[in-house]
């Protein structure tokens, strides 16, 4: 709650047009610890915060991730035995993803790598692809991340990861509040208690 109480706090004067919206079952609690913290005497909550994060949870993906942790060279080799622990790690993810009823064809899988400099720790995630391209990536990656690239170490791979996910097909957003329709007034208004006032 304190980091968002700061990030309202800097505007200096903020707006509704700001877009704050409280949900979950204490969603109300909270937004009203904020509007004390920021001596504001009134808040607008939404009717249906309570189950505003529940309808987020029902419309995320279902998902599943394996990784297997290993330390070997950069080589065509290498990529070759990778991509068959990647191809056995994708179907541990498919059948976990299928015992909770997500249909083969919906499923999306990503293979990367956890490439670094050999004798560092830093890694960067990579797309599992062929061996001068995975080198072509993370160079970049590097490049952009950490402003240089070190052509005097070679590279090495720290893990392989398969993240499998089902395609989510969003709702169509409704309109808004009609405009032949009066603003709602509220059921009822109840006062918080925090810090014993």
């Amino acid at each position: 709650m304190t980091r968002q109480r700061r990030a309202f706090g800097r505007s200096s004067r903020p707006r509704l047009r700001d877009g704050r919206v409280c949900f979950g079952g204490a969603g109300g609690q909270h937004a009203c610890g904020i509007a004390d913290a920021l001596g504001m005497q009134t808040m607008f909550i939404h009717r249906m915060a309570g189950v505003l994060s529940a309808y987020g949870m029902g419309l995320a993906p279902v998902r599943a991730h394996r990784e297997a942790a290993l330390v070997c060279p950069l080589t065509t080799e290498s990529i070759a035995d990778l991509t068959g622990i990647a191809a056995s790690l994708e179907e541990s993810c498919r059948r976990e993803l299928a015992a909770q009823g997500v249909a083969p064809e919906t499923m999306e899988i990503q293979h990367t790598l956890q490439v670094r400099y050999a004798g560092t720790d830093t890694t960067l995630e990579v797309p599992l692809a062929a061996a001068d391209q995975v080198s072509r990536n993370f160079a970049d990656m590097h490049r952009m991340r950490f402003g240089f690239v070190d052509d005097t170490r070679g590279l090495e791979i720290d893990s392989v990861l398969v993240d499998a996910s089902s395609r989510v097909e969003l709702p169509e957003p409704k309109p808004g509040w009609p405009s032949d329709v009066a603003a709602p007034t509220p059921e009822r208004v109840v006062g918080a208690w925090f810090n014993g006032r």
